[in-house]
């Protein structure tokens, strides 16, 4: 027997090579030969060692005959489902490091990445790779009006079923596996057909017939309707269609129906009438709706129909008297709706029945207690309460009198009653008149008499109105202002001992929202109370003209008038000095740059001066040295121009060499600039 060494992972990077590819002598070969070129067997002295192809294989069996005395031994090899050895093995014991070489089964291919032997490990086990696979079968397609099932894949050993669709019936096998054919594998079976199911003409019937179909051959969902003769009913289902049973037969679904005489008698129901169904002759399935007279209750279901067995099904029902009649007279009330109408005396009323009635006005029910009466098993009357009287007190009227009374009617115990009426007075001329009502109280409540109060006082722009009472002195006003007015104070005012509640309120004046064009006022609101103030804005690009404060007056008008929003303007003034090489600037006169210079400048105004120097420049006989003093104003709203002039705020100035200027000495212009 020949041995290799451990496995790879234990041995240097030599011995896992070999355990890689190992290369194993012929375990069935004798001791002490070889193998020629020829593959034959040739004899050896038993003094030398056995020669392998490769002298490293030579010298690890060395190396693993010396490690078999310290390694554990293996049992005989497991048995594999994809390959077996590729020798015979007698053996029951192998030493560490034997490589026993298999080969694939039929059905198996082997796998390129995989060396096919079984190594004894230092474990005493055997170690090897899963280095065949099944082969596979090809796809088998697509069944038409079928199906394929793959229970797994189409590797070899596994199987495929077959199944027809709806209607159609499955000829062949029912399924086929994945088997070796020769060297190679294939389906067991061919492919089944699958045919449509198929149907004997429709069944004849006794006293009926069948349409719908004229076929030699019927096939799945083709269907028939059958119809009976004159006098004849049908039991059973009037249409069949040709179906499929246990995927292997054409069959009608569901039986034929047949053709019966069925004929049932007109049921008598004491007691009641028949509503729906009158006959006189009922057929199978005719049916028959019975009600029961006034003071009867039905007993059974009030529908019935004729049935196979030429019989009423269920039972025709009974009519059991179950009624009330003579309804109770209770005094002084009336009965309510009880469906659709209000009870009477001539009608019956089934057990049960709950029947409602109420007190006439004036009257309640004793001791509040229900007003019902219900219908008894006995076909008696529940007992009833009775409507006894509702009094209205005697009135308590302070500082007043009762000056005429009537009573409607004469009450066994009440002073008055419902509908008996008072007069009161107060003292003065006028009575108010008051009705006792249903429900036991006054109407108007009884007043209470409080000594009169001043006339209410006048206001200014508004009036107000009496509140009504019904005694001759009224006891509340409420005052309301004029169009254009707001009410100040108290709106209501009441007479209490004598006295009013509040002083009376004022009306104030409401002036409407200055309408500016380009201009906005404060407070965002449509009117403005008297004395309210408001200003003035002016959007960008123009100045306020007039007061910017106003005042809303008492005649709703405003003071100052509402000013308006203009476009500003600016204002240039310039002036030309022409003095001495050492002479000063002179004085600028007040109120001799305009003709009108009392008029105000509303706007900006801007200043230049130009002071010029003789003699002129040596270098150039035409230029004149010109000292520019300028100063900006533009706070100068409301003020005339001899004002501004004398008031501007600061100067910068430069010296410049221009050409002589043919403007007067000594003069000032104003320009005005609209472009702002």
């Amino acid at each position: 027997m020949l041995h290799l060494v451990n496995r790879a992972t234990t041995h240097p990077e030599s011995y896992r090579k070999m355990l890689e590819k190992p290369q194993v002598m012929n375990p069935s070969r004798p001791p002490n030969t070889t193998l020629d070129r020829k593959g034959k067997s040739t004899a050896w002295p038993f003094s030398r060692l056995w020669i392998v192809f490769d002298s490293t294989l030579f010298q690890m069996t060395l190396v693993a005959a010396l490690l078999a005395s310290v390694l554990g031994d293996c049992g005989p090899p497991p048995h594999l489902q994809f390959a077996f050895p590729e020798n015979e093995l007698n053996e029951t014991n192998y030493k560490y490091g034997t490589a026993l070489k298999y080969n694939c089964r039929p059905g198996y291919t082997r796998t390129s990445s995989r060396n096919t032997y079984l190594i004894c490990d230092k474990k005493g086990k055997w170690e090897y790779y899963y280095f065949c696979v099944k082969k596979v079968c090809n796809n088998p397609g697509e069944l038409r009006n079928g199906r394929v099932i793959i229970k797994t894949d189409y590797s070899f050993g596994s199987r495929i079923e077959f199944d027809c669709l709806e209607g159609y019936i499955l000829m062949g096998p029912t399924t086929s596996h994945c088997e070796l054919q020769d060297k190679t594998v294939g389906w067991s079976n061919s492919f089944p057909e699958c045919v449509i199911a198929k149907c004997e003409s429709p069944p004849d019937i006794s006293n009926g017939k069948y349409n719908g179909g004229s076929e030699d051959v019927y096939t799945y969902g083709s269907s028939v309707t059958y119809s009976c003769d004159p006098s004849f009913s049908m039991l059973g289902e009037a249409s069949i269609s040709c179906t499929v049973v246990n995927k292997t037969e054409g069959v009608w679904s569901p039986s034929p129906p047949t053709c019966e005489r069925i004929s049932c008698s007109k049921p008598d129901v004491k007691n009641g009438k028949i509503l729906v169904g009158f006959g006189p002759n009922y057929k199978y399935k005719d049916s028959i709706s019975f009600g029961c007279n006034k003071g009867f209750i039905l007993k059974g279901s009030n529908l019935i129909h004729c049935g196979a067995d030429n019989n009423w099904h269920p039972t025709p029902p009974i009519c059991e008297i179950n009624s009330c009649t003579d309804l109770p007279d209770i005094p002084h009330s009336s009965w309510e709706i009880h469906g659709y109408r209000r009870p009477t005396k001539g009608e019956t009323y089934e057990v049960g029945t709950v029947l409602r009635y109420r007190c006439h006005p004036g009257y309640k029910p004793a001791g509040n207690k229900p007003t019902t009466v219900a219908c008894q098993r006995n076909f008696s009357w529940t007992p009833y309460t009775e409507c006894e009287e509702v009094c209205c007190p005697v009135p308590d009227l302070k500082n007043g009198r009762i000056t005429t009374q009537k009573k409607k009617s004469l009450a066994s115990n009440c002073e008055y009653f419902y509908g008996d009426s008072l007069w009161y007075s107060c003292g003065g001329i006028r009575t108010v008149e008051a009705s006792c009502q249903g429900d036991g109280t006054w109407s108007p409540d009884t007043p209470t008499c409080d000594e009169s109060c001043a006339y209410p006082p006048h206001i200014d722009h508004g009036h107000f109105i009496r509140i009504p009472s019904y005694l001759f002195q009224p006891k509340e006003v409420k005052y309301e202002c004029d169009e254009g007015y707001t009410l100040d104070g108290e709106a209501t005012l009441s007479c209490s001992s004598s006295r009013w509640s509040a002083p009376a309120p004022q009306c104030k004046a409401l002036c409407p929202k200055p309408e500016i064009e380009h201009g906005k006022v404060s407070g965002d609101k449509d009117q403005f109370v008297e004395s309210e103030n408001v200003t003035i804005e002016c959007t960008s690009g123009y100045t306020v003209v007039g007061p910017q404060n106003i005042t809303c007056l008492e005649n709703r008008t405003w003071y100052p008038e509402v000013p308006k929003c203009e476009r500003t303007v600016q204002y240039t003034v310039f002036c030309v000095w022409m003095v001495g090489q050492n002479s000063s600037v002179p004085q600028r006169p007040s109120g001799k740059l305009s003709q009108n210079r009392s008029k105000s400048l509303r706007g900006r105004l801007w200043w230049s001066e130009s002071v010029f120097w003789f003699p002129a420049h040596p270098s150039n006989p035409g230029l004149v040295w010109d000292l520019i003093l300028q100063s900006c104003h533009s706070h100068d709203l409301g003020r005339s121009l001899s004002t501004i002039l004398t008031s501007y705020i600061s100067f910068r100035s430069s010296l410049q060499a221009v050409s002589k200027l043919k403007q007067a000495e000594n003069s000032c212009s104003v320009s005005r600039d609209r472009r702002m």
